[in-house]
C-alpha cells in the first residue's frame, strides 16, 4: 500500500536520503488538535506524540490504561476548549511543559486509521481524512492538510 502523494513528496523529500526503510502499513492511531499544536497516539507501540507550533515534536510512553480516570489531573477548561482525556491527558498533565506547549484541546480527540512508513531520517503519517504528518529524527514536524 503506498501513501498517497498530495503533500507528502516534500515530507518524503525531507525525511528520506535513500528512500523508506519498510513497507507502509496501515495502523489505529487517534488525532487530537490543541490550541498550540497536535496530539496523536500510535495504538501498535502505545506511543503519544506532542507536535507543537513551534514546529518540534516529542514522545512519550502511553502510561494510561483501562481502569484508571479518564481525567489525570484537576482543572476546568474554558468556554470552547477540552481537557484532554485518558493517554493524552495522562501526558498533558503530567509531562513537564506539555500543557503550557499545547494550550487546551480544541476538539475532542478521534480515531483514525493511518497509513504510516518509517524512512531514512524519520516517520511519515496519512490518516483517514488525508492529512500527512512528517517527524522526523531531528524532533521537526511538518503537517500538510489536502
Amino acid at each position: 500500500m503506498a501513501l498517497e502523494q498530495r503533500g507528502v513528496d516534500l515530507a518524503r523529500e525531507r525525511l528520506a536520503e535513500h528512500g523508506p526503510v519498510e513497507a507502509a502499513r496501515e495502523v489505529l492511531w487517534a488525532v487530537q488538535p490543541f490550541e498550540r499544536g497536535w496530539m496523536l497516539w500510535r495504538s501498535d507501540t502505545l506511543s503519544v506524540f506532542v507536535l507543537g507550533d513551534d514546529g518540534g515534536w516529542s514522545g512519550y510512553a502511553d502510561n494510561w490504561r483501562e481502569g484508571q480516570p479518564a481525567e489525570s489531573c484537576t482543572g476546568t477548561p474554558p468556554e470552547g476548549v477540552f481537557k484532554p482525556q485518558r493517554g493524552f491527558g495522562l501526558v498533558w498533565c503530567e509531562q513537564a511543559g506539555v500543557t503550557e506547549r499545547l494550550g487546551w484541546a480544541t476538539e475532542n480527540e478521534r480515531a483514525v486509521v493511518a497509513v504510516y512508513q518509517a524512512c531514512e531520517r524519520g516517520l511519515l503519517l496519512r490518516d483517514d481524512a488525508g492529512v500527512s504528518y512528517a517527524l522526523g529524527d531531528d524532533h521537526t514536524w511538518t503537517r500538510v492538510a489536502p
